[in-house]
């Protein structure tokens, strides 16, 4: 990334400002060390990394978003690099979140997912118990913390959970396609064959668990 531009200030010095919090930083850091939130982030689209002070991405013309706000940026980047599956730059964004405002609403279930994408379960289950206490049939919560338990080959405790989402949310396929999963592990091939019926009739034709779901009907037959 270029340096900032370092503007004259009192006594003679020449250091940037945090966007932020206004006090001086490296022309070269990556993070205050002052308000401890980042000075560049990276496009959720491209993953070229820009200055916070840059409403656009240079490289693909897309919005970054605008730093004046904190709590929004962070946030808005948050639930895009989870879309994209960016869960790196995820971790981050929801971690500066959580400077700004500890309280933002469902911080700790985002942070949770971003997590799992890592590949860092004890930080995930930590995030994810917090959400789980306050709203133990929250079907998101429950379904992260399912994936996380099922990554970790915890079937049984991942089944409970994901028995939660399906009451909570019946048309949720995916959640029926990882039950389905589980039972056929579990050697239990009716109620396997039951619940890929289910996830085939919700998932999105097009889905890699749609097209699987449809695939194992075709192999065990009606």
């Amino acid at each position: 990334l270029p340096a900032r531009p370092a503007p004259e200030r009192l006594g003679g010095s020449a250091l940037p400002d945090c966007p932020f919090c206004r006090r001086p930083v490296s022309a070269t850091g990556t993070r205050c060390p002052h308000c401890r939130l980042p000075l560049a982030m990276n496009c959720p689209h491209c993953g070229q990394g820009m200055d916070v002070e840059h409403t656009a991405c240079s490289q693909c013309g897309r919005i970054m978003g605008n730093y004046c706000h904190p709590q929004k940026y962070f946030a808005r980047l948050g639930k895009k690099y989870l879309k994209a599956r960016r869960y790196p730059d995820a971790v981050k964004a929801w971690q500066s979140v959580a400077i700004v405002n500890p309280d933002f609403p469902k911080l700790h279930l985002r942070l949770g997912q971003a997590y799992v994408g890592t590949g860092r379960p004890d930080r995930a289950e930590k995030s994810l118990l917090r959400p789980l206490r306050l709203t133990p049939h929250d079907p998101a919560a429950n379904f992260t913390m399912a994936e996380l338990l099922r990554l970790r080959g915890e079937a049984e405790q991942a089944f409970n959970y994901y028995q939660t989402v399906i009451r909570a949310n019946p048309d949720q396929g995916l959640a029926w396609f990882r039950l389905a999963g589980l039972y056929e592990q579990a050697g239990a091939k009716k109620a396997a064959k039951t619940a890929y019926r289910t996830a085939a009739r919700w998932l999105p034709s097009g889905s890699r668990a749609g097209l699987q779901a449809r695939l194992k009907l075709e192999h065990t037959g009606p």
